[in-house]
């Protein structure tokens, strides 16, 4: 009596003997019967496949489907099994643009265009943004904006109208850049044209994009861009925000040099444009994430970081209890460490020109000029060491090295920033910010 043959599903059949006849093809494609008759005709077991069995037959009024017409094929499934399922349309399927983007902006939920690709691609128009961003800050601005921190009433002045949860969330995405916000105030002001306070609604506006933050009175437009606007009877003008792109480092190079720029009773007063609780996003404070792009990219990043920390500043924004000082710790860190990097890669200065002589009117001239915005001309636009020094300065508007940091921390960074400009070279060592940091950690070697 010979062995059953033990089949396993998935291996390889057993190849048949030499002398085994081969099956013909059209032996393969007999009937099951016939290919049943001859297997067992052989005496020898075989490990052939065994034959595939006919699709279950459906009975229709107790007779077998082989008896139907020839037309009717039996290898389909039944009817119930080819009908395709209807797919249900999505919520964005069926709502217009419209009624998505008043449900986006009234439900104060800034992840619900995370939902899918498509809510992602309609809620992400500028359109949407600005009304995103107006519905945040409006109740704000409607309350205090063009008034001084000082001027404004003690009740609004601690707990104003808006909501600092939806505004930090609002802050915290990635497309809330100074742009965005300042055509967001922009479309404010056009929409409340005919209120009282209109004329003084475009303060922050024209002093941000002029010269007017710098305590230099000749650095500044011969005219003041706020009484313009109210000559005019109109907002910021279009060329008055174009200025800053022509006007090089100036603004910036003469404002980063004030150790008071905000504040009350400071030369440039504090406005309240956000809520005193809205907390700044850390990817602000950590002053960008370095991800090993170019050093261009790294600097463009910086000062879009700057720029946006700088419209908070301004408005009001402070840290919060719960921001912990290792956050800005890291931010100090980045910054010094992209500010050596491209002072490494940076050629060397071309030497300084000759002094003129004393009582030529090339040296009168010179004496009459003032610092800052001189030697802002002729300089490159916005580098790393100078937007490395503006966000210094903020840092230390905010009460970063002062309050937030623990005195060993301050004077442990000041110490290896130094020792690192002696290691550096002479670039780095003349660089703007290791002076800015070594006037600020003077008082605690005293």
């Amino acid at each position: 009596m010979g062995l059953t043959p033990m089949r396993v599903r998935g291996k390889h059949k057993k190849k048949r003997a030499a002398g085994d006849d081969a099956v013909s093809p059209a032996s393969s494609r007999a009937s099951p019967a016939a290919s049943s008759t001859s297997s067992l005709s052989t005496s020898t077991p075989t490990l052939s496949r065994r034959p595939r069995k006919s699709p279950r037959l459906c009975t229709l009024n107790g007779r077998d489907e082989s008896a139907l017409p020839a037309t009717t094929t039996t290898n389909n499934p039944p009817s119930s099994r080819r009908r395709p399922r209807q797919r249900l349309a999505l919520l964005e399927d069926r709502l217009p643009l419209e009624l998505l983007e008043r449900i986006f902006v009234l439900s104060q939920n800034v992840n619900l265009a995370l939902c899918s690709r498509r809510l992602g691609r309609l809620l992400s128009g500028r359109a949407t943004l600005l009304e995103m961003v107006l519905a945040a800050f409006a109740p704000t601005w409607d309350r205090c904006f063009g008034q001084r921190v000082d001027q404004i009433v003690s009740a609004d002045r601690d707990n104003p109208p808006g909501d600092p949860a939806f505004q930090t969330a609002v802050l915290a995405c990635d497309w809330a850049t100074l742009p965005l916000l300042l055509d967001a105030q922009q479309l404010w002001l056009r929409r409340r044209r005919e209120t009282p306070l209109r004329a003084c609604m475009a303060l922050e506006l024209a002093g941000f994009v002029q010269a007017a933050w710098t305590l230099n009175e000749r650095a500044r437009a011969p005219r003041d861009p706020l009484a313009r606007d109210r000559d005019r009877d109109c907002d910021i003008d279009d060329s008055v925000r174009a200025a800053d792109r022509q006007g090089g480092d100036a603004p910036l190079h003469s404002w980063m040099r004030d150790n008071a720029v905000f504040g009350v009773g400071s030369p440039r007063p504090t406005h309240r444009h956000v809520h005193p609780r809205t907390r700044i996003p850390e990817r602000l404070l950590l002053a960008g994430s370095n991800n090993g792009s170019s050093l261009a990219t790294n600097r463009a990043r910086l000062r879009a970081t700057v720029e946006t920390l700088f419209w908070l500043v301004a408005g009001g924004a402070r840290l919060q209890e719960a921001d912990s000082w290792e956050v800005t710790h890291e931010g100090f860190g980045y910054v010094m460490a992209l500010v050596e990097a491209e002072s490494a890669a940076a050629p060397p200065p071309p030497p300084p020109p000759p002094l003129p002589s004393a009582g030529t009117p090339e040296a009168e001239a010179d004496q009459r000029e003032t610092a800052p915005a001189g030697s802002a001309l002729g300089g490159p636009s916005y580098s790393t060491d100078r937007l490395a020094v503006a966000l210094l300065e903020l840092f230390n508007c905010l009460d970063v090295f002062r309050t937030q940091w623990p005195r060993g921390v301050l004077t442990a960074a000041c110490d290896a920033l130094l020792a690192r400009s002696r290691r550096g070279g002479r670039a780095f060592a003349a660089t703007e910010t290791v002076a800015y940091v070594r006037r600020m950690g003077q008082p605690l070697w005293a």
